[in-house]
């Protein structure tokens, strides 16, 4: 079973990049946005913009402050501004200037800054001791909130506020060290977060900020998780999606941190926050947000909403609340099941060749069994899943939600293919899900443009969909072929047979890697489908050429390679065993790829890559049984 892990802490918050900040209300002046980017669209004109920030008139210096917020998500003019000091110059003027409109730009600048370039930026900001200033205004802040100010001054604060949530949002995000820092030095942001969220009076937009930093510093954080419980943290209905929906990954974040009282009240816990994801889903009407968010068309020409707009920030907002719904589903899903739950272990010995039916029979009833009990454990979060998948199919033509949709509907489908495949609404739903995957798959492979990531968890929703039917899916011989090819392709963009834990191997190498092993793992599952002899064959030649190519071939694919051809040929009652493996003397080729599956399992550091290392070791193992077993099993 091949799972999405849930998403990092970083994903999370550059998933928020898209929410920029929007100039602070009472600005007492601004350019056009043709005008700011060819402001800051040469070298020079950036240096230019970059002086301005220390004007002596805080006219001017609010003017740049805003230009720059505006030109920061273009790459090219983002560099510009890095190369003259930007970061510098906000840290040592903006941050400290006597204008608190000034103040406000320069949060919004860095807040920018960390959202785009991310690590780099955010680990430089924390050793210049950005959370020093961030303190110092955090304390203002209070103090105004309790004064319940009004007109343009509260207007101000609140901007001023979401900035520096944000900021701090994205880096306590980055790194554990700096998050650890932000519990230690920023004692009261808990209570700050929480009162804003529950208040009455607070702007939409500054509490969905304040439950995304929430959300964001719980990830795994047991001291600040700790601070939430102490504060009295409670769950309301009464909040708007995206607010719910990070309140929701809150009490996920406590659940795996702290764990709960007992077995029962976390799958009661998990069952509530499931059931609220769905609630918000379902409460969103994703086509109506993006009409909003869409350019608006005046005379002839295409012109970007006012992102100060209520209406703007609600449907971005809510599009953001959608994104990491869908990626909370996903890290449940996975959480939901142990892989090969029930299942046998690939470390457990060969049958005898003689076999024994009685025990089979034992074994598959103490499975289902088990399968049940997983079930019921598992509450009804599993019921949830079952019905939000086809919610989650209807979302796979919007661009912006459809590598979320993906991978939480592998996740899903793999947890309902353990936990649920006997059952029939369950196997109605992943023949319907493999039909509408495989036309999606041929157009994500044919489209140079798309993401591989997205492909590959395309095939694997396949793969889960394959098992739960046991290889009975409407598929092709061409079909078939055509994943071959697909995985051919791929390999050619990257044949290095290094693992994706060495030095320097990038998350392009890794989508490829799990792109390969997805695929072997489907062609594995639609192997095992009896009375399809050519398909067989196809599949099994095409698994042991990836044996046989080593040390060409990568460990993880020959591994799950391996996998496949037990599976496959577990039992010579199947029909195509004999037409298949004996006839056509797979029991040579394997053989002979003995020794060269035993150098590829000695050629892993065990220090560095241990769990690589474990399952290539038993690979090695069980083809050697596998080999003595073949060889007696038509004696």
């Amino acid at each position: 079973m091949v799972k999405t892990k849930r998403a990092s802490r970083n994903s999370l918050v550059r998933v928020s990049a898209i929410r920029a900040p929007p100039p602070t209300r009472n600005a007492t002046s601004s350019l056009s946005s043709s005008a700011a980017v060819a402001a800051a669209s040469t070298q020079e004109s950036s240096a230019a913009l970059v002086r301005q920030l220390s004007s002596s008139s805080a006219r001017d210096r609010i003017t740049a402050a805003r230009t720059i917020s505006s030109v920061l998500e273009m790459s090219a003019a983002r560099n510009y501004l890095l190369r003259e000091k930007l970061v510098q110059t906000v840290l040592e003027r903006s941050l400290t200037d006597s204008d608190e409109e000034v103040v406000c730009e320069g949060f919004g600048i860095l807040r920018s800054l960390a959202a785009e370039q991310g690590y780099e930026v955010c680990v430089f900001l924390w050793r210049k001791d950005v959370l020093a200033s961030v303190t110092v205004y955090l304390g203002k802040i209070e103090k105004l909130l309790a004064q319940n100010i009004a007109g343009p001054e509260r207007r101000l604060m609140y901007s001023l506020l979401e900035n520096v949530l944000a900021l701090t949002t994205s880096l306590g995000g980055c790194s554990d060290d700096i998050r650890t820092s932000i519990v230690s030095r920023l004692p009261d942001l808990t209570n700050v977060d929480m009162q804003l969220i529950s208040s009455n009076t607070v702007p939409e937009s500054t509490k969905v900020i304040a439950a995304e930093n929430l959300y964001v510093l719980s990830d795994m954080n047991k001291e600040y998780v700790e601070k939430i419980k102490s504060s009295g943290f409670s769950f309301s209905d009464n909040c708007s999606v995206p607010v719910r929906v990070y309140l929701a990954g809150v009490q996920y974040n406590i659940l795996e941190t702290v764990g709960a009282s007992s077995n029962a009240t976390a799958a009661a816990e998990i069952d509530d926050i499931v059931a609220t994801l769905s609630d918000c889903l379902n409460a969103v009407d994703v086509r109506d947000c993006l009409s909003v968010l869409a350019p608006n068309l005046v005379d002839g020409v295409e012109r970007p909403p006012a992102i100060t707009d209520e209406k703007y920030q609600a449907a971005q907002n809510n599009i953001i609340g959608v994104q990491i719904a869908l990626e909370l589903i996903t890290g449940i899903s996975e959480s939901l099941t142990a892989p090969q739950k029930g299942g046998k272990s690939r470390s457990d010995p060969m049958p005898d060749a003689d076999g024994d039916d009685a025990m089979e029979e034992e074994g598959k009833q103490e499975d289902s069994d088990e399968d049940m009990q997983a079930v019921d454990d598992a509450g009804e979060a599993v019921n949830t899943l079952r019905r939000l998948v086809p919610y989650m199919v209807t979302l796979l033509p919007i661009a912006e939600l459809q590598s979320h949709a993906l991978h939480a509907l592998n996740n899903s489908a793999w947890t309902l293919t353990v936990l649920c495949s006997t059952e029939n609404e369950w196997r109605t739903c992943a023949l319907g899900l493999w039909t509408t995957m495989a036309t999606l798959l041929r157009t994500l492979i044919d489209d140079p443009n798309s993401s591989l990531d997205n492909s590959t968890a395309c095939i694997g929703v396949q793969w889960a969909c394959s098992k739960t039917m046991s290889g009975k899916v409407p598929v092709q011989l061409a079909d078939v072929r055509y994943l071959i090819n697909a995985f051919k392709a791929k390999t050619s963009d990257h044949e290095s047979p290094r693992s994706t834990n060495d030095p320097g191997h990038d998350m392009t190498s890794y989508v490829q890697l799990e792109f390969q092993v997805r695929t072997v793992g489907l062609l594995g599952a639609l192997a095992q489908r009896q009375g399809r002899v050519d398909m067989t064959r196809e599949i099994a030649v095409f698994l042991i050429t990836q044996v046989a190519s080593l040390p060409n071939t990568r460990s993880e694919v020959v591994i799950e390679s391996l996998d496949a051809l037990f599976d496959i040929f577990g039992d010579k009652a199947y029909d195509y065993d004999y037409e298949v493996f004996v006839r056509g003397g797979l029991l040579k080729h394997l053989s002979g790829c003995l020794e060269k599956v035993r150098r590829m399992a000695k050629s892993i550091d065990g220090r560095t890559q241990q769990v690589l290392r474990m399952r290539a070791d038993d690979a090695a193992i069980n083809l050697a049984r596998f080999v003595q077993y073949k060889t007696e099993e038509r004696r």
